[in-house]
């Protein structure tokens, strides 16, 4: 399979200076050949079994992307280097289904910084970042196995994160899922994938990462309940551990345009000598001013997750596994679902091509961590759809100098790019 995977890499990135323009040729070339429509769904991966799209007319779906963007990161912050740099990512999707019940899952992206300053230069060369096959021996069950994408919930403990990162998380995994009406199944076995300078991206070692994945959706649009139990183990580093997480959540609409979300998850296990127990909790209310899209939206959220406490010999950090790692705001969250407490509110608005985002949070220690309230973040989005395919978005965000020490983050995060998406319509 390595093999294999690896003259597929060898293909789509090329020799030398040409390996970042041939993605590009490829999709133009399939996107020419193909239907507008069929690349839409490619875009989402395979659909699941007894959807519409599930047998569908013609055998090759395709998709691609470019998303340019500058970013900077420690501006104006006294003793820190400020960092800057412009991102350019190109990503192709392919879908092969060769018959009703196989398909292949082909991704290739090459994600450079240019014009770096501040921090040292590095970039991701070109390679086929996901390639997995979809098997579908009955009505109900789907079989995937390869390096693909994990991602459950609103991607708190486990995402992709593709949106917005230059390569997203990925995962060498094998995947079982079962789906019948409102209920949905999904248990897998994997090993997270690290993003390398050069090369292939390997898995990394002495890292395995499972899990099960129950979720349940009401009538309607109802309720969504999501139950899970994840269980990670590191063999290497200092000291080796293995934890088990369980967790609930639970998201029900009050009314016509009220909604609530609820999700609580427990932890346990061991590293080296020593206990873990820790949790974490997630608590939100929305509401929407009137009945239709462009209507502004409030979020008012509660979080918190515990942390290390001196005074006893457990470890009680909470470990948030492998999270989407950017925030509503298309912005690397600094404020880790570990060690913490925030309690902020949230503004969204979205007329006609435009979308906008604003919000405020505080933030302190994890409950029973000797210290204080931390400070403020705010954060801003706006994104304007220019036309079709084509995006513009820029975002802001200020964080309190004494929540930037505690958790590792810039004060000042900025970024603003623009995206094509080729065949999307």
């Amino acid at each position: 399979m390595w093999k294999c995977q690896r003259v597929l890499y060898l293909f789509l990135t090329g020799p030398g200076r040409f390996r970042h323009w041939i993605p590009i040729g490829l999709a133009a070339v399939s996107l020419a050949a193909g239907h507008p429509g069929a690349a839409a769904r490619a875009a989402g991966g395979a659909p699941h079994p007894g959807s519409e799209d599930a047998h569908p007319r013609r055998r090759v779906l395709t998709d691609a992307e470019l998303f340019t963007r500058f970013r900077a990161f420690g501006f104006g912050e006294e003793n820190r280097s400020s960092r800057a740099h412009i991102v350019h990512r190109t990503r192709v999707n392919l879908v092969l289904w060769p018959s009703s019940r196989l398909s292949f899952h082909l991704r290739g992206e090459d994600a450079r910084q240019y014009a770096a300053a501040g921090a040292a230069r590095h970039s991701n060369a070109g390679e086929l970042s996901l390639v997995y096959a979809d098997l579908r021996p009955a009505r109900n069950w789907t079989l995937r196995a390869g390096r693909q994408e994990l991602s459950f919930g609103d991607e708190r403990l486990v995402g992709s994160d593709t949106e917005w990162c230059e390569i997203g998380q990925r995962f060498d995994a094998i995947r079982l899922s079962w789906e019948r009406r409102r209920l949905r199944v999904d248990g897998f076995v994997s090993s997270p994938v690290g993003v390398r300078r050069r090369g292939w991206d390997r898995s990394v070692p002495g890292v395995a990462f499972h899990g099960l994945h129950v979720s349940r959706a009401g009538r309607e649009g109802g309720a969504v309940t999501d139950a899970y139990l994840f269980w990670k183990s590191r063999r290497s580093g200092d000291p080796p551990g293995r934890r088990a997480t369980a967790g609930l959540r639970h998201v029900r609409r009050l009314g016509g345009r009220w909604q609530t979300a609820l999700e609580f998850a427990l932890q346990w296990g061991c590293e080296g000598p020593r206990r873990v127990r820790a949790w974490a909790g997630h608590w939100e209310i929305s509401v929407t001013l009137a009945e239709n899209r462009a209507a502004p939206r409030f979020v008012v959220e509660y979080n918190a997750a515990s942390g290390d406490d001196p005074r006893t010999g457990a470890v009680e950090r909470f470990d948030d596994l492998y999270p989407a790692g950017h925030d509503a705001f298309a912005l690397p969250d600094p404020v880790p679902w570990s060690d913490m407490q925030t309690f902020g509110i949230t503004a969204e608005w979205a007329p006609r091509r435009w979308s906008f985002a604003a919000g405020a949070r505080s933030i302190r220690p994890g409950p029973g961590v000797p210290g204080r309230r931390l400070g403020w973040q705010a954060s801003g989005l706006a994104v304007w759809e220019i036309a079709a395919g084509w995006q513009l978005v820029c975002n802001y965000s200020r964080l309190a100098r004494k929540a930037a020490a505690y958790y590792g983050g810039p004060v000042h995060a900025f970024s603003g790019g623009i995206r094509l998406r080729l065949g999307s319509r």
